[in-house]
């Protein structure tokens, strides 16, 4: 069942250590050919976000889907005071385009290798927030345009509701969380094997010679190159494949867990930290862990933008060769 969260949910309550079946891990994706059958359906509950740029939108979308950019853009912070802001952010910004805690949401972007992850940012928020039943396109655009589904260039929109954020606090690692780690590396009363901080920014941000994705014409974005002391580094793109199709998807669940056993972790109930710059590449990394059956997973979503940008952090600025 695509959609079906409460089973594989109470599943793991009454038998944490169980290995969940294989549909009930593959809820948070949807195939194209499926999506393009529930539209056929018209279920009012089913929404569609498309997380690209408006421009993109504009040229070719898929029919009815409506466009949350920010769902990629907005740049968070995790004290109490920005998680707030968020909340407010987001539940204004999807009451506007008529998502409701209770809807059936999938979000897609162009391709899951070039967008750095926003649909699985997408899927995150949505989840933080509340929504039980949100998955993402698998394949994303490009998987539908392979299969010539149409597209459309027409705006679509939905009546304006009331979007009620329901947060489930555990998804997220606040930056004092992340200092919990730190700190415990540094002082040997923790190790990765225990609790593991994986950055999956990419090379050249772990190497510190860029401080974001958007250092442009020699100007960091970030005031900060470096590393959170501590942390093991695996690229994102390490986790996805691409298919027979040319679209692309995650890697299969033996090559992620085997990922991570090479950082000591082999047990899938160890507690994995992801972090990247803003929480969208970390979110892709989330998704494909709990795909591969991972079930104590959290995405650090303030990212390095956040801890670079405070003097009072520990910050690894060597920069590697490599």
């Amino acid at each position: 069942i695509i959609f079906s969260w409460a089973f594989p949910e109470t599943l793991r309550f009454f038998c944490p250590t169980m290995e969940l079946p294989a549909n009930a891990q593959s809820a948070s994706l949807i195939s194209a050919e499926d999506l393009h059958s529930l539209l056929q359906k018209q279920d009012s509950k089913l929404v569609v976000v498309d997380s690209r740029s408006p421009t993109d939108y504009a040229e070719g979308h898929i029919p009815g889907a409506v466009n949350v950019h920010d769902i990629f853009t907005y740049l968070a912070t995790t004290t109490e005071a920005g998680l707030k802001a968020l909340e407010e952010h987001f539940a204004a910004k999807l009451g506007e385009v008529g998502v409701e805690v209770g809807n059936r949401v999938v979000v897609y972007e162009q391709g899951l290798k070039v967008g750095f992850g926003q649909s699985c940012r997408g899927r995150f928020l949505l989840r933080y927030l509340g929504v039980r039943e949100v998955s993402v396109l698998n394949g994303a655009l490009e998987a539908w345009t392979r299969l010539q589904f149409p597209l459309s260039k027409e705006p679509s929109s939905r009546p304006r509701c009331q979007f009620t954020p329901r947060v489930v606090p555990e998804l997220m690692a606040t930056r004092e969380d992340v200092l919990a780690l730190v700190q415990g590396y540094q002082t040997g009363k923790l190790s990765p094997a225990q609790h593991l901080l994986l950055d999956v920014r990419d090379r050249a941000e772990w190497l510190g010679t860029t401080s974001s994705p958007y250092d442009k014409d020699g100007i960091d974005f970030a005031p900060k190159r470096g590393r959170w002391p501590g942390a093991v580094w695996s690229e994102w793109y390490r986790f996805l494949r691409t298919s027979e199709s040319g679209a692309s998807t995650f890697a299969p669940a033996e090559d992620i867990r085997a990922e991570l056993r090479a950082h000591a972790v082999d047990n899938l109930d160890t507690p994995v930290t992801v972090i990247c710059f803003k929480g969208s590449r970390s979110s892709n990394t989330m998704l494909a862990l709990e795909l591969a059956g991972f079930r104590n997973v959290k995405n650090a979503f303030g990212g390095w933008n956040e801890w670079c940008r405070d003097d009072s952090l520990p910050v690894d600025t060597t920069v590697l060769q490599g």
